[in-house]
């Protein structure tokens, strides 16, 4: 009788060898992604929405300045590693990717965070930082931008915006056109070095007008 330890090495040897286990697949680049780069201006996809302390009688305020396919696109170094994030919001997601320019045939896509809204826009985190200081000092005489741990940090902002009904739209069945009025939320995005991951935090609740 053989050994054990014998009789199995015996038993691998006639299994053959072992194959090594599949990598996960890993997501590739959007095809409308690549499509999109080329089409946006570089100081939007930079800057990001306008707003009252960018030019109070000028553009749309709070409307997404990069704009393609639906999604709003803002660009900057947002973990902190020395190079280009491409964040790409829609209604109802924001998606952070990674040196999409330089190698898209590389994973790209860093993390995804749900939204529910009607419209959305990405601002640059000095706008963002610069406009919620401004409100929160004129409403209560502070600012609503929070204290983060060492191991976080303030990446970018987003405003989603809320059609709201009015009370009286249900007497207007044949009327198509909008009623109510718009509100929004004012959030930041911010990056967790230990974890890698993206979280958002509302920083301002924002009216429109009707």
């Amino acid at each position: 009788m053989l050994p054990f330890f014998v009789l199995k090495l015996i038993g691998l040897l006639l299994a053959g060898p072992v194959s090594p286990p599949h990598p996960p697949t890993t997501p590739a680049v959007p095809p409308w992604l690549a499509r999109c780069l080329p089409q946006l201006q570089k100081t939007a996809l930079t800057q990001g929405a306008p707003l009252p302390i960018d030019s109070p009688r000028g553009a749309e305020y709070g409307t997404c300045a990069a704009r393609c396919n639906a999604r709003c696109f803002l660009q900057g170094d947002f973990d902190g590693d020395g190079q280009k994030e491409l964040a790409v919001a829609s209604p109802t997601e924001l998606l952070f990717f990674h040196d999409v320019e330089r190698k898209r045939d590389r994973r790209a896509l860093l993390g995804r965070i749900p939204l529910s809204g009607q419209e959305v826009a990405l601002i640059s985190l000095r706008r963002t930082i610069r406009f919620a200081d401004e409100v929160g000092l004129l409403r209560d005489g502070q600012s609503p931008m929070p204290i983060l741990p060492r191991n976080e940090h303030l990446v970018l902002g987003l405003i989603l915006w809320h059609n709201v009904a009015d009370a009286n739209d249900e007497d207007d069945e044949d009327d198509d056109e909008p009623h109510g009025k718009q509100t929004g939320d004012l959030m930041v995005a911010i990056f967790d070095e230990t974890t890698t991951s993206y979280r958002l935090q509302t920083l301002l609740q924002l009216g429109g007008a009707p």
